[in-house]
């Protein structure tokens, strides 16, 4: 397991069918500060088509 340092830099990403969201933080002082937040919708399923076979 590594250690988190002051200075280090990390990501978290949630993929939905929908949406997309993703958050980049600084860990600081024993606390997560957020740097910058990224939001999309999307469509995963978007020009699929079933077909019965």
């Amino acid at each position: 397991m590594s250690t988190i340092r002051d200075g280090d830099e990390l990501a978290a990403v949630d993929l939905g069918s929908n949406s997309f969201h993703m958050v980049v933080a600084r860990y600081e002082h024993q606390q997560l500060r957020v740097i910058d937040r990224l939001r999309e919708s999307v469509r995963l399923a978007a020009g699929f088509r079933m077909t019965a076979r």
